[in-house]
């Protein structure tokens, strides 16, 4: 009889968790820091499922081909990805990508290539974790959050729509989503440890409704 030998992890499904590095005018960037932490403590609340996280280079020519290959290779039943929005006070959950690239320089000090995200692309994506849910969840915990139809024109967008994009062609199921953090998680009532615990109930909604 045949053994088989595959680790049993390769057989729970799989999340993505990515965060950013720094970026021209945001030195340290929290969402790098709530990925690793997050990934922790998903792994241990939900053992039926396997996370992987990764801290994206905040950069055009890096980002979105490395999401691409990141969803190739783990193949994830969901994609969440992460990053700030200065000055914001709450988790903003965000609804849709936009195929455009704003003029803005990235950490290695270069523009976009061009001004679409991909050539003959959609004009939008839409965002395909269940926001309605996790708004709901989260304002009942009392945690400020809020849900916005534009992800900005910089690599947070870029991101999500290349995850959207790869998703959807995989030809399965899959969830993808975007939430901007605020830059500044030191703060009540947004501290660093709401915010975790909120990002694991986004999580968990995502998941049953999966």
């Amino acid at each position: 009889m045949k053994t088989n030998t595959r680790p049993a992890a390769a057989f729970r499904p799989a999340v993505l968790l990515t965060g950013f590095g720094p970026f021209p005018g945001v030195a340290d960037n929290v969402s790098g820091r709530l990925v690793e932490a997050l990934r922790q403590r998903a792994a241990r609340k939900f053992p039926h499922y396997r996370f992987a996280c990764e801290v994206l280079d905040t950069e055009w020519r890096q980002a979105p081909a490395r999401i691409g290959a990141l969803i190739e290779d783990l193949q994830p039943v969901l994609s969440l990805h992460f990053g700030v929005a200065q000055g914001s006070r709450t988790l903003r959950i965000e609804t849709q990508a936009s195929n455009l690239c704003r003029s803005a320089v990235d950490a290695a000090g270069l523009p976009p290539l061009s001004p679409l995200l991909v050539r003959d692309g959609a004009a939008f994506h839409q965002a395909s974790i269940p926001v309605s849910d996790i708004y709901q969840k989260l304002e009942q915990r009392g945690v400020p959050v809020s849900i916005s139809d534009d992800a900005g024109g910089y690599l947070c967008n870029a991101v999500l729509y290349q995850s959207l994009s790869h998703s959807r062609a995989q030809g399965r199921p899959a969830m993808s989503g975007f939430i901007h953090l605020p830059d500044d998680l030191s703060r009540p009532p947004l501290t660093f440890s709401v915010a975790l615990n909120a990002c694991l109930i986004v999580i968990e909604t995502c998941l049953a409704n999966g």
